[in-house]
């Protein structure tokens, strides 16, 4: 399952939005790829939860002390190793950086405290909204 968490302020208040696509989309590309189907032809259930999330949350205070400003990125590897990306923006700056199988890397550090808090943020808002019809392309 892919997840994307989405963090965003609005004044004094943070909110968080978590995505998840319930289906492999790596599995996906590779079955478009060996049968030609289009990609617009699949559809992937996408289950999406907001909510509010305190500033106080560990993921927030990494965000706010400037962490993926100092990520490397190093990504390599296959479909069966594990991807992790940041995308991160704010009114002076836009960053993406991605890495492969960051608790493999002695530069990894920053990152798997990054995916870790992520993964604490992911259980905050209720699990509601649950989407067949969304088309989701490679």
């Amino acid at each position: 399952m892919e997840t994307v968490v989405d963090l965003y302020s609005r004044g004094s208040r943070v909110f968080l939005k978590v995505s998840r696509i319930l289906h492999p989309l790596r599995k996906l590309v590779e079955y478009n790829l060996e049968t030609s189907v289009s990609p617009l032809e699949n559809r992937i259930p996408v289950e999406i939860s907001s909510g509010i999330c305190e500033r106080e949350e560990p993921l927030v205070r990494e965000i706010r002390r400037g962490t993926p400003f100092e990520l490397t990125s190093n990504v390599t590897g296959g479909s069966a190793d594990s991807h992790y990306f940041v995308f991160f923006t704010d009114s002076h700056e836009c960053i993406a950086k991605g890495i492969s199988n960051p608790s493999e890397l002695p530069s990894g550090e920053l990152w798997t405290r990054l995916i870790t808090f992520s993964y604490g943020v992911e259980q905050l808002p209720p699990r509601r909204f649950y989407r067949r019809d969304l088309l989701v392309s490679s």
